[in-house]
């Protein structure tokens, strides 16, 4: 490897470079990548912790989606809770229904950034 054209001289990277690399620096690389491949401890994603691939579904979703998601089963399992014990029927009616909106709008508010672009509207006059 010869100067750049900078005038600095700097080497590349070779095989012998790579294998004087500690096992410990090789191995702390590998495990970087794969965290960020599951989705997690990169740039911008969330640090590799048990609560939150919980919370995230094995990080397939995003936080507030998942604790959105998790709010509503919550709730829909206390309104089945609450019906199945036979007291307080419409609480939990109430529960089960909250519970169910709660998800159905995770879903759908998680959903708009797959949709696809609106096709070109026509130039409507402006009325001036």
């Amino acid at each position: 490897p010869g100067p750049t054209e900078k005038g600095g001289d700097t080497a590349a990277p070779t095989k012998e470079a790579a294998a004087k690399q500690p096992a410990s620096q090789s191995k702390e690389t590998e495990g970087a990548a794969a965290a960020a491949e599951e989705g997690c401890g990169g740039k911008g994603q969330l640090p590799c912790t048990t609560f939150l691939r919980i919370l995230t579904f094995g990080y397939k979703v995003e936080a507030w989606r998942g604790l959105v998601d998790w709010l509503g089963a919550l709730l829909m399992l206390t309104g089945y809770g609450l019906h199945r014990c036979g007291g307080h029927m419409m609480l939990s009616w109430f529960l089960f229904l909250c519970g169910l909106l709660v998800m159905i709008i995770g879903i759908l508010h998680g959903n708009t950034d797959k949709l696809p672009p609106m096709p070109n509207m026509p130039n409507l006059p402006s009325g001036r």
